[in-house]
């Protein structure tokens, strides 16, 4: 809007004269835009910072609260429905601290469970081994001394037996150990 000559201001529009404050040509009715330091500085009273418009624009187009997490509400409702068919399941549910509701707390194993934990795997290792030694015994002279035909004597009985024991002991420690392991977990349950 200033000339650039004289320091006097026109109207872009019609190039009349007009006065620095005027925010409309009087001559064509153009309004005019604030001076560069913005709306503030036209107005002279109203110090509006960056700052402040930033909060005055994401105070109008905040979001609404966020609604409550719809998987625990799920489980609310879960729990409810458990606690309506089992009232022990209800006073279990009551008795766990605040932050373990909704999800199962898992209470390390004790010295029980962890020698439940080593007798079902030895007696795993133990069965495998048994029932490979079962089979190589009983084909000990096929596969181990390639002959023809399979014969077996009496040495080969005695490791057939053997190997059958072995796999059975193995069987035993694998249910003991399991056995362990599942009457541990309903006690933390």
């Amino acid at each position: 809007m200033a000339d650039a000559e004289g320091g006097d201001y026109i109207c872009p529009a019609c190039s009349a004269p007009v006065e620095p404050d005027w925010h409309a040509c009087a001559s064509c009715g153009v309004e005019f835009a604030p001076p560069e330091g913005g709306q503030a500085a036209a107005e002279g009273d109203r110090g509006t910072s960056l700052d402040e418009l930033e909060k005055e624009i994401l105070g109008a187009s905040s979001a609404p609260p966020p609604e409550a997490d719809p998987i625990a509400e799920l489980e609310r409702e879960i729990d409810a429905a458990v606690a309506v068919k089992s009232p022990e399941a209800a006073t279990r549910e009551a008795a766990r601290p605040e932050g373990a509701k909704g999800t199962a707390a898992r209470k390390p194993a004790g010295v029980i469970g962890r020698l439940g934990g080593l007798f079902a795997m030895a007696g795993l290792a133990l069965l495998l081994v048994g029932a490979v030694g079962a089979l190589v015994a009983a084909n000990y002279d096929t596969w181990v001394r390639g002959q023809a035909a399979s014969s077996v004597g009496s040495l080969q009985q005695i490791g057939i037996v053997a190997a059958a024991a072995l796999s059975a002991a193995g069987a035993v420690l694998l249910l003991v150990g399991g056995g362990k392991l599942k009457r541990k977990g309903a006690r933390a349950g």
